[in-house]
């Protein structure tokens, strides 16, 4: 017995776009696929801590920075490009407030070899030079902030 319908075979045009679709969305997967990876990646060292430093328990003696007089120091190392400073720079400034006079303090900003005070000229520097009680250095190629054990911003 004949089935009613003739069985259809696809034309050539047909057979050719089925056989160019299939790479194609295949390789659209693997695209995607690409893609989310990678933005998860960037994603996770975006979002990750820097690593913990171990600062020091003793003014370094190779440090160049003067130990002050009797009042407490405070230092902090910061970047000057960094975004998360901003944050360190004004919990800074509400510190100073409460200890007026009591703690000596000063901002480390790091400053790469070769690269002069317009490669500094910050927002962030601007906001610690005008916190009260407040001094600012340039640390030349982070010495300073590796003898005193620091890894990060804002430590």
């Amino acid at each position: 017995m004949q089935p009613a319908f003739p069985e259809r075979r696809p034309s050539p045009a047909e057979v050719r776009q089925k056989n160019f679709t299939r790479p194609l969305f295949a390789l659209g997967f693997v695209w995607v696929v690409t893609v989310l990876t990678g933005l998860g990646f960037v994603t996770r060292y975006d979002t990750r801590p820097g690593q913990a430093g171990h600062p020091t328990k003793q003014w370094p003696e190779q440090s160049t920075l003067m130990h002050g007089g009797q009042a407490p120091q405070l230092l902090m190392f910061a970047h000057p490009k960094c975004p998360c400073t901003r944050s360190s720079i004004g919990e800074l400034a509400h510190i100073m407030a409460q200890c007026q006079n009591q703690v000596e303090a000063r901002v480390l900003f790091f400053c790469p070899e070769g690269h002069d005070a317009s490669w500094t000229a910050s927002q962030l520097i601007k906001s610690a030079q005008r916190i009260p009680g407040v001094s600012v250095v340039m640390d030349r190629d982070g010495k300073e902030a590796g003898r005193f054990g620091t890894r990060t911003s804002g430590h």
